[in-house]
């Protein structure tokens, strides 16, 4: 039994302090509608240079001005979000094994939602965390 003690303080994940999303470890990169967002905006501008027009340009820069804006935005409502993971149970292959994850979101935070893709692209598990909310737990993930 002294064994099994050792072996699973061992095997279990040490508890780490909740990761903390800031300036430093918070990327926001476009989606694909974001990319072709942009080339709409290129398209755009090609087109108001070389037709010498001015509504088509002035639309690309306020096209441009949303997509910076929305980029922000998502930075402003992701900050200080900390995700911390408990102590999941153990489990064998092919067994659903819940997996303790907690979202917490200090300021206001509107409308997040965590979800896990199998290979084939579809979704595992989806939790969300509403406009107000400022805590949510747990999640069940296939474990193969």
């Amino acid at each position: 039994m002294d064994l099994l003690k050792r072996l699973d303080s061992r095997l279990r994940p040490r508890e780490r302090s909740p990761l903390r999303l800031g300036y430093r470890s918070l990327y926001v990169l476009p989606t694909e509608l974001g990319w072709l967002w942009l080339g709409g905006v290129a398209l755009l501008l090609l087109v108001g240079v070389q037709t010498q027009a001015n509504g088509p340009m002035l639309l690309a820069f306020l096209m441009l001005g949303l997509w910076l804006l929305a980029l922000h935005l998502t930075h402003f409502n992701l900050h200080g979000l900390e995700v911390s993971c408990g102590a999941p149970r153990w489990g064998f292959a092919d067994e659903p094994v819940p997996y303790p994850l907690t979202l917490r979101c200090p300021a206001l935070c509107e409308g997040l939602r965590l979800q896990w893709l199998d290979g084939g692209g579809e979704p595992l598990a989806v939790e969300t965390l509403g406009p107000g909310e400022q805590d949510r737990k747990s999640t069940r993930l296939n474990s193969s």
